[in-house]
């Protein structure tokens, strides 16, 4: 199996969504953009940007299987 590094979708009304892996350390990276404009988070319209990234890590599970 093939496993992808980065996805990058083009969606309706210009959002665009792309994810990445880093290899090294295994965070993946989310960032959110639409080409019409500045986006927001909920609703907090103070902090527009051209665009969001958000840095998730994985906390690995300590049990072992059996």
């Amino acid at each position: 199996m093939i496993e992808d590094r980065w996805i990058n979708f083009v969606l309706l009304n210009g959002w665009r969504i792309k994810a990445e892996v880093n290899e090294e350390t295994g965070d993946m990276t989310i960032l959110v953009s639409n080409e019409k404009g500045e986006v927001t988070v909920g609703e907090v319209d103070d902090w527009k940007q051209e665009e969001y990234t958000e840095v998730y890590k994985l906390a690995k599970n300590e049990k072992e299987s059996r």
